[in-house]
């Protein structure tokens, strides 16, 4: 499959950024099913393409799929730094169907910080985001459970602000703010270290009546749980695009 690796300037963090794109070959006619794939807290953006089998799952279908470098953001806009949130959620696609043919409706997906920020990017914009799958994710970010648990430090500090209960990084209160929520996916490895806070988001959203499939593998926290699940949320957003290609997967 054609590969690129884009390089252009974001007007929202004032500078040159990069990510990999993945485009559908010439068997397949435009326009293209948008998908944005994040990566975990201490990877960038090639990590998907070199930790996983990602092209290989997505070369049989007619699925754009963007990569991009989120740096140590959490894809939020920081308290006090830049706006990888609005980078992310808002410009690049934008930009993407300046240059690309693609359907209006993204799917995002992502694992650990890339999880949360998947699901991020589904309440806080729903409006681009139509699917959102989290693998692993470091649900306790920015909210509620990280209060409780009192796990933040300076870096912390400084995207979330003094106060993130009840602010946009706050998974639990974009769920409840959010009128059109996407079609959720969640999954954890049962040794996982952020199983508990999969779950406590889990309970959440059952509280407060928001539609989401939740499901417990074995595994860890590793490429190789992340590989191996990374189609359970492709086989979701295939159902939310209505694709009935979903069912080989």
């Amino acid at each position: 499959m054609p590969k690129i690796e884009l390089d252009y300037h974001s007007d929202v963090l004032g500078k040159q950024v990069s990510c990999t794109v993945i485009v559908p070959d010439m068997r397949f006619k435009a326009p293209y099913y948008p998908l944005m794939q994040l990566h975990g807290y201490s990877d960038n953006h090639t990590g998907w393409m070199r930790l996983t089998s990602i092209e290989r799952y997505i070369r049989d279908f007619p699925i754009l799929c963007v990569m991009p470098d989120g740096d140590l953001s959490y894809y939020c806009d920081a308290h006090n730094g830049p706006k990888y949130g609005e980078a992310l959620g808002a410009e690049l696609p934008a930009l993407l169907a300046h240059y690309f043919q693609i359907r209006k409706e993204w799917a995002v997906g992502g694992l650990s910080m890339g999880g949360y920020g998947a699901l991020r990017f589904g309440l806080k914009y729903p409006e681009t985001f139509r699917s959102a799958a989290s693998h692993s994710g470091a649900l306790d970010f920015g909210g509620q459970i990280m209060v409780d648990e009192d796990t933040r430090d300076e870096s912390i500090w400084r995207l979330t602000g003094p106060n993130p209960v009840g602010s946009d990084t706050d998974l639990f209160h974009l769920a409840e703010q959010c009128k059109n929520p996407p079609a959720i996916h969640i999954d954890c490895g049962t040794e996982d270290g952020f199983v508990k806070h999969n779950r406590l988001t889990r309970d959440h959203f059952e509280k407060i009546g928001l539609n989401h499939t939740y499901v417990e593998h074995p595994g860890g926290h590793s490429w190789g749980y992340w590989d191996h699940h990374f189609i359970d949320g492709l086989a979701h957003h295939f159902r939310a695009w209505g694709l009935t290609e979903a069912a080989s997967l």
